[in-house]
This record gives structure tokens, sequence and C-alpha cells, in this order.
């Protein structure tokens, strides 16, 4: 059993036992028991929960649903309480608790192939990350250029009295 803390400082437990992997896929159409459909797709149960937030915030709520209820708080209640970190946090102890659950029922490759997936997610997200941190490094530059037209372009543009010729 993992935890995690929400927004709002209350304990979580995510438990992921074979009833509510069923009712998940009962009411999300997301077959977390066969974690190695669709590897490498956009269908891929893990590819749904780790890049659609709405998605995952549905699969957390069916598995805390019980708590949720014992606590007298709403769906809307328990979604507004993830926010920031606690998202992150809750992610990473679902997508533990879910390879735990393969390993612990003795289905070891099943298990390998989600921290496979998981690390392989991770390491996209870093590097997206990273990636777009790169790319958009000199975007305050380039939105606060006076000309508008970037320099590399002006010579290009018929016209363009800025590049010193004239057609």
């Amino acid at each position: 059993m993992r935890t995690f803390t929400d927004s709002s400082g209350q304990a979580w437990r995510v438990e992921l036992t074979y009833g509510v992997l069923v009712e998940i896929r009962a009411e999300l159409g997301i077959d977390l028991l066969k974690p190695d459909i669709e590897i490498g797709t956009v269908e891929a149960p893990m590819v749904k929960l780790a890049a659609d937030v709405e998605t995952f915030v549905a699969a957390l709520y069916v598995t805390c649903r019980r708590q949720i209820e014992a606590r007298q708080m709403s769906e809307s209640d328990f979604a507004a309480s993830l926010f920031g970190a606690a998202i992150g946090e809750a992610r990473d102890a679902f997508f533990e608790e879910w390879v735990d659950f393969f390993r612990q029922a003795g289905m070891g490759p099943a298990a390998t192939i989600l921290e496979t997936l998981l690390e392989t997610v991770r390491l996209g997200s870093e590097t997206l990350v990273r990636t777009m941190e790169e790319k958009t490094r000199n975007l305050p530059e380039i939105l606060t250029m006076s000309s508008g037209v970037s320099p590399a372009l002006s010579g290009s543009i018929p016209g363009d009295s800025r590049s010193g010729s004239s057609t």
C-alpha cells in the first residue's frame, strides 16, 4: 500500500486490489490488468494515465472512493484537493502500487513491463521539459523585439525597407 498527501494536507491510501482494477476497467475503460496492451500507443494504459490528468484523477477517485465516501466528500471535492505537487505525489504512489500489485501476485514479467514503461514515461517527461526549456529560453527576447521581425528574416522580405535593399 502506498500513500500520498493532497493539497490540503490529508493523507490517502492507494490500494490497488483486483477488485479496484476491475472497477477502473468497468468505469473508465482502462484495463490496468493488462499493462502491455497497446504498448507504444496512446491507448496504452500507462500513457492514458500519465498523459491525461483528468483520466488519472478519475482512476485515483475509483481507487480512493471508499475513503472519500467515509470522509463525506464529493468527487469534485476530492478532485479540488489535488493540485500542484499533490498530483505528482499521487501519480507516483499510484504507479508504484500498480507495479507492486503484479509483483506481489507473483507476476514478475508484468511488473517488469510496468517498471520499464514508468521509467520511459519519467525519462520522456524529463526530456520534454528540458527540450521545452531549451526551446523557450530565448522566447522573452523574441517576444519583446521592437522590430517585430527576426533580424535573420528581415533581409529576405521583398520590399522590406529594413533590409537595406529595394526591389
